[in-house]
């Protein structure tokens, strides 16, 4: 319910849904089953002056919200639209007129199985053409209409004791599918050559960055106490002693991980102690609703606090609250400024990694399916700029408002020795016209890997980034 691409996925949130529908269908069954009640003839309650059509209507009507022309908040959508639907079941009124429609009673009995149908052709034979549209139209339709006459009603009229030998039939083919496909070579795919040589290219990108490339040093402290489970501290260390007189200390989520070490190699060793914390849900500056990311930042500013850096990044990937419309004495400004208040009082310089593109999930899976089955149309892979920039734009509304009471806020270049709070960007070198590249159009490299981080074609993309903000920083000690 809060992230639609996990709720998508949950599990759990599918099968509140189904038992939704369940629940209410063994009601109407239950309520057919009762003998009439002579007290109440019309089917009207003592304490709800409604009858079951009057149920029906009003149900319809909240139903009816998803044709609004403006979008109603998921949060209220979702469930209303589930429950209502399971009114209308459990009400079972036969006197509802649009109950009596055999279309919509087909296209209710059909609805499953095409649900089921239209995501492997969507997957396996969906291109950018009108033609391409119209074949996957007319077989999702033409499948599911044959799947149904010729399967699922015919195992609808077994007995029970049928019913569970065909679902283990089917639990049993399914497993011996899924083994196949990994191990016979029947199902290996005949490609070009070069579309090989592309595969390949690509599958070392499946490793996260941090966990391919060597490290240049090995970390002298790599943990330390935590208020969360140490299974969210995803990387701690504290690299040896450098040749220079500045301290820096860079924390936020994975993308200090991904982004880090690209960062430090700029400096060559120009400093006298560089060290970084990453933590699941640990934006730096604000905290979402999570206990965890509560106390990630409150892990940072103790941290700060601490060892007392002159120079503190803030790396992170900023997640799905910050990217809300932004209010009047918004709650998350607010924190954000206090947050930047404390750490003035312990560092000379703050970094922050600026607002970024949102990636796919699953991205280097969808570039190469792209690569094997739609090698024409991989263009549009790459994000629209435009609608990339509407979602980054409650973040960047937000970041203007940072207010410092010892510092001076800049979006590009600093010259001044002043305490100075900086943000740098990185979604310009990825920017192509209307578009954000998400891959090499020479090399057909992804920039991004399955977990929305940067790979390295990506990461080397933003080294002229990197090393400005080093000379910046080395220059004004």
């Amino acid at each position: 319910m809060i992230l639609d691409k996990f709720a998508f996925n949950f599990m759990f949130l599918r099968l509140w849904q189904f038992s939704t529908g369940f629940c209410a269908l063994f009601w109407s069954k239950i309520q057919s089953n009762k003998l009439p009640n002579k007290a109440e003839p019309n089917d009207v309650s003592s304490w709800l002056p409604l009858t079951k059509e009057d149920v029906v209507t009003i149900s319809l009507c909240i139903l009816s919200l998803c044709l609004l022309p403006r979008n109603v908040e998921v949060l209220v959508l979702r469930p209303l639209v589930t429950l209502f639907t399971a009114v209308i079941i459990a009400c079972d009124a036969p006197n509802v007129q649009l109950w009596k429609s055999e279309t919509l009673v087909y296209i209710g009995d059909i609805s499953y199985i095409l649900y089921l149908v239209h995501w492997p052709v969507i997957s396996i034979f969906l291109a950018t053409t009108i033609r391409s549209y119209v074949f996957c139209i007319l077989t999702i339709l033409i499948a599911s209409i044959l799947l149904h006459h010729l399967f699922e009603k015919q195992y609808l009229k077994l007995p029970m004791g049928a019913v569970f030998p065909l679902i283990f039939l089917l639990i049993g083919a399914n497993a011996y599918l899924q083994y196949s496909i990994r191990n016979d070579s029947f199902w290996n795919m005949r490609l070009p050559d070069e579309t090989r040589e592309i595969i390949d290219k690509n599958r070392i990108l499946y490793v996260s960055l941090w966990d391919v490339e060597a490290r240049k040093d090995k970390c002298i402290e790599t943990d330390t106490d935590t208020p969360f489970p140490k299974s969210s501290l995803k990387g701690y260390c504290r690299y040896p002693p450098g040749n220079g007189s500045i301290s820096i200390m860079m924390l936020g989520n994975s993308y200090v991980m991904n982004l880090g070490e690209h960062i430090r190699a700029h400096f060559n060793y120009n400093y006298s102690d560089y060290r970084y914390l990453s933590v699941l849900a640990n934006y730096g500056l604000y905290s979402d609703h999570t206990l965890e990311s509560a106390q990630a930042l409150q892990f940072s500013k103790n941290q700060v606090e601490l060892y007392k850096p002159d120079v503190l990044f803030v790396v992170s990937r900023y997640m799905e609250n910050i990217k809300n419309p932004i209010q009047n004495n918004d709650p998350i400004v607010r924190q954000i400024n206090e947050t930047i208040a404390f750490y003035e009082k312990f560092v000379k310089k703050i970094y922050i990694l600026d607002a970024h593109p949102m990636y796919h999930e699953n991205f280097l899976n969808l570039f190469l399916h792209y690569v094997i089955t739609r090698p024409d149309d991989l263009d549009v892979l790459h994000l629209d700029k435009k609608l990339a920039d509407d979602e980054m734009r409650p973040v960047r509304k937000r970041f203007a408002e940072i207010k410092c009471k010892k510092c001076h806020v800049s979006f590009g270049t600093v010259t001044t020795n002043d305490i100075i709070l900086q943000f740098f960007d990185l979604s310009h070198v990825f920017v192509e016209g209307d578009k954000y590249l998400t891959f090499d159009k020479e090399t057909l490299m992804a920039y991004v890997d399955n977990s929305v981080h940067l790979t390295g074609p990506g990461v080397q993309l933003c080294e002229p980034v990197f090393e400005k903000v080093a000379k910046d920083i080395m220059n004004s000690f």
